[in-house]
């Protein structure tokens, strides 16, 4: 039994969800890769720093990649150190 035929606005409206499902998701990829991939805070020396796998401007997935490092010269309590 052929469903697309004995309901074609079922197959349309999954149709549609599934292109504003694929729009939404290259949107916030975008706006993911568009983000800043190193930020500091300048009293404490922190250096946090995100890698993706992906090439190119955008990336089908986020991966936390983080690496955080003291860029400074005193020590920082890791229990005061927040991403």
């Amino acid at each position: 039994m052929n469903t697309s035929r004995s309901n074609p606005r079922g197959s349309r409206s999954r149709l549609r969800t599934a292109a504003a499902s694929a729009a939404a998701v290259a949107l916030a990829a975008t706006g993911l890769a568009a983000l800043p991939s190193s930020a500091s805070a300048a009293a404490d020396g922190i250096v946090v720093q995100y890698r993706t796998s992906a090439s190119g401007a955008s990336a089908d997935q986020s991966e936390p990649w983080l690496k955080v490092r003291n860029a400074g010269s005193a020590s920082v309590p890791l229990s005061s150190v927040k991403v």
